[in-house]
């Protein structure tokens, strides 16, 4: 598995296959709990930034923290892996 950690001069590879990991964290002053509405946001924007289609991704993982001693933020990481095999 290899991760794109720079995405500059990044080729768009259309049979690739994404695993999109988001870490949401919810810090001072935030009363929205809710992370799950950020996910398309995020992965439009980051997919159409690599131009690859967000289609491509096959696993998404969510995570929620609360830390009320820093500051909301979200933290993505995208990586290539291989494709599923459907039987």
């Amino acid at each position: 598995m290899r991760s794109l950690v720079n995405a500059t001069g990044l080729e768009p590879d259309t049979e690739a296959h994404y695993r999109l990991t988001m870490v949401v964290t919810i810090g001072k002053g935030s009363r929205d709990r809710d992370c799950d509405s950020n996910v398309k946001l995020v992965m439009d924007g980051i997919f159409s930034g690599l131009g690859v289609n967000d289609s491509r991704v096959t696993e998404i993982v969510l995570m929620k923290e609360i830390d009320r001693t820093c500051d909301s933020c979200i933290n993505v990481t995208v990586e290539l892996t291989e494709p599923y095999i459907l039987a």
